[in-house]
């Protein structure tokens, strides 16, 4: 009878490893989507960010006219 208990706790490691690797799961794909939206928020303000610096460029190149008194 002994090799019930041995099965019962083979069982019960299995139930606990499935478990663990469920959660494991769940907790990396919820990183990556975070990463993902991180990653997507930094590229959408660097692009912001360029778009300003050649805008600043293009109107320190060609500066206004002065208005003559």
């Amino acid at each position: 009878m002994p090799y019930v208990l041995s099965l019962g706790l083979l069982v019960l490691g299995l139930v606990l490893l499935a478990f663990v690797s469920v959660a494991t799961y769940r907790a990396v794909r919820r990183f990556s989507a975070v990463r993902k939206q991180v990653a997507d928020d930094l590229g959408d303000r660097a692009g912001v960010l360029g778009a300003r610096v050649a805008g600043l460029r293009t109107a320190f190149a060609h500066p206004r006219d002065k208005a003559i008194d």
